[in-house]
């Protein structure tokens, strides 16, 4: 009997614990289902609280080498975790006063994003300029998140001209990207070098292959802390030294195969860099032991199309070490690099084309303008085209060019061509004239323009004695041709300037050959000077003339002077008055002499006192003003003709006639007259 009710019991306790158990099974059905159709619905921009701030107000006005702090704050109002991204960049500075001339203004500061407090790791983009958080799984959260990183302005930015730089973040949730916070900066670069480090050489390690990390492994390794946030854009000097880090790292080339990676330490130091495709375990790594501030490293076969993630560790010979944030690129498609031929490059200077396939160096005078062409078969492969002045004697490095327009962003003016301005560097130095190219499949390339450029004064025309610059000095220039075995005038093909301005100089940018220069000016002998530009001179010259006085001379280089200033007022005269704009301001000023003409009858006909006392002054300027409206009603029907002007003739008449009017009442008017205890005119 006992053991019947204990089996009864066992079985009522089975059978809770079935019920239980289906009861649990369709409790967690029904929230994973619940779950599930909540993260169905696509969020709305009221379920995330995101935004942006620095260190310095939006807006705001930067110097060279000041640096920024940008901060993210963002807090998710789902009722669920949810795979949140983060993405800011920064754009290329845009020079005042142009369409597309863009320069880098800005650069990342190394190791300065902070990991997010649900410890996503930033990834750095170099190729477009661009951070990210990949957070997995963001949780609802009553406190705001926070992540930041710095930028710093560069150094020896172009002077003169402001440039514009724009900031901007954005959020992605599932499909919903909540709209971008941007700050905005003005630049004003200063211009003024900064100085070279001495006593650096450049490392280029030799890429091996399959080779292992051995070191500590990467995932472990943290980053020196990011700077502190300040209230002020400019640093305050400190007195202790600087801390060891990586001073910027750059990408200088990106292939279907390869990339170049360039990299400055404030310290002396070697480095080990880290590769892969996986973004937690970089398996590939690349060593250079030798010590140096810079090094340039090329990572070699690599798969085309591909996103790669890379670190970088530099350690100085004490041992104390540096490492990196984690940054990224991806491989250009097979295709990926547009093929750019020599042929297809058209250099000019002025109305003169000074590029050929025959030509090899080009010697130009500092702070011209050039314009550059090139042709591209397949256009519509092109993302972007920027053409840029390098210097090719900076550590051994290609180092940009500090010119007053460091960069110009091609623009497709006819189908496959892309042309562009800018100015050559204001330092005389050697420098190669390179493309960077972006395409649609993903390649950055470089392209070196295939010539030397040296960058020189302009040809300089001086006295011999007192080494003052000769103004209006006629220059000649002529080219030996091979073909005909003598010199050409270039004049017979180009319009070039032939005459010096006041400091005695020739603005004039030549391709390589035998030149030669022929110099008159009054008062001094004719002189001839012949160069092997870009052979034995890099260089244009400074070339001194004899005096040579005489009174013919005397006069007519007078003669030349008044013809030069009667020739520019005739030019003015004749732009002035050909022009719509100048019609309808002369326009306004015929009716704002008729007001004072009439304003000037009313008083007459009052027989004010005032009159009298100002006559001498009215009939004067009763003639100047009719001098002057004749002299436009002539200069107008000349530059216009009759009908073009006919609005501004007849409100001219009509302003001669009043005026004409009134100096006859005033002339007829005694200088005193009483009547009735009044002054009458």
């Amino acid at each position: 009997m006992k053991e019947i009710k204990a089996g009864i019991k066992l079985t009522k306790l089975l059978l809770v614990f079935i019920v239980l158990g289906i009861f649990v099974a369709n409790d967690r059905a029904v929230l994973a289902e619940n779950v599930d159709s909540q993260v169905g619905v696509e969020p709305d921009l009221t379920d995330l609280e995101f935004s942006m701030s620095a260190s310095v107000a939006d807006g705001s006005s930067l110097n060279e080498a000041d640096e920024i702090i940008f901060t993210i704050y963002y807090r998710s109002l789902l009722t669920y975790a949810a795979d949140f991204l983060i993405t800011t960049d920064w754009e290329q500075g845009l020079v005042g006063g142009s369409g597309s001339n863009y320069i880098d203004a800005m650069d990342y500061v190394v190791a300065s994003a902070t990991d997010s407090p649900e410890g996503t790791v930033p990834v750095i983009d170099l190729q477009n300029r661009q951070i990210s958080w990949d957070i997995e799984d963001l949780p609802p959260s009553v406190n705001e998140s926070v992540v930041s990183y710095s930028l710093r302005v560069k150094n020896d930015l172009p002077a003169g001209n402001k440039i514009t730089v724009s900031v901007e973040s954005r959020a992605k949730m599932f499909n919903t990207t909540w709209p971008d916070e941007e700050l905005n900066y003005i630049i004003q670069g200063s211009l003024q070098p900064s100085p070279t480090p001495t006593g650096v050489s450049v490392t280029l390690t030799p890429t091996p292959t399959g080779v292992s990390a051995t070191a500590t492994p990467v995932s472990v390794v943290t980053n020196t802390p990011g700077p502190t946030i300040t209230s002020s854009p400019t640093a305050t000097p400190s007195p202790t030294k600087e801390a060891f880090a990586i001073k910027y790292v750059k990408l200088n080339e990106i292939t279907s195969n390869s990339a170049r990676v360039i990299f400055e330490t404030n310290e002396e130091s070697g480095f080990s860099l880290f590769y892969d495709e996986k973004q937690k375990n970089l398996e590939n790594k690349i060593e250079g032991l030798d010590y140096h501030k810079i090094h340039a490293v090329n990572i070699t076969e690599l798969t085309a199309n591909k996103r790669y993630y890379f670190k970088i560790k530099v350690e100085k010979k004490s041992g104390q070490a540096f490492w990196s944030d984690l940054f990224t690129f991806v491989t250009a498609s097979e295709d990926g690099v547009i093929p750019i031929r020599k042929e297809d490059i058209v250099i000019s200077s002025g109305e003169m084309v000074i590029s050929s396939e025959k030509t090899d160096t080009l010697v130009l005078v500092k702070e011209s303008p050039i314009s550059i062409s090139v042709s591209i078969a397949e256009a519509e492969r092109i993302l972007s085209i920027s053409a840029k002045f390098r210097s090719t004697k900076v550590l051994g490095l290609n180092s940009e060019a500090k010119a007053p327009v460091g960069e110009t962003r091609l623009v497709e003016m006819l189908p496959g061509v892309f042309s562009g301005r800018l100015l050559t560097p204001s330092k005389l130095d050697q420098y190669e004239l390179i493309l960077e190219i972006k395409d649609k499949h993903g390649a950055f390339h470089i392209k070196s323009v295939p010539y030397r450029i040296f960058v020189s004064e302009a040809v300089g025309v001086f006295g011999e004695k007192n080494k003052r610059p000769v103004e209006g000095a006629k220059v000649e220039i002529l080219k030996y041709q091979e073909s005909f075995g003598d010199f050409i005038s270039v004049g017979e093909r180009f319009a070039l300037p032939y005459e010096t301005n006041e400091k005695g100089k020739l603005d004039v940018n030549l391709p390589s050959g035998k030149y030669l220069l022929k110099i008159s000016a009054h008062g001094f002998k004719t002189k001839e000077y012949e160069m092997d530009l870009g052979r034995s001179i890099i260089s244009y010259p400074e070339i001194f003339l004899e005096k040579s006085f005489s009174l013919k001379a005397f006069f007519l280089s007078q003669r030349d002077t008044l013809k030069d200033v009667s020739d520019f007022n005739a030019r003015n005269f004749k732009i002035f008055f050909s022009s719509g704009r100048a019609k309808q301001l002369a326009l306004l000023g015929n009716v704002a002499v008729i007001a004072f003409f009439v304003f000037v009858n009313l008083l007459l006909r009052r027989k004010e006192k005032m009159v009298l006392a100002l006559k001498p002054m009215l009939i004067f300027i009763h003639n100047l003003l009719g001098l002057l409206v004749l002299l436009s009603i002539l200069f107008f029907i000349r530059y216009q003709d009759f009908w073009g002007s006919f609005l501004f003739v007849v409100s001219g008449l009509i302003a001669l006639s009043i005026g004409f009017v009134n100096i006859k009442k005033i002339k007829n008017r005694p200088s005193s007259q009483r009547q009735g205890g009044k002054f009458n005119v």
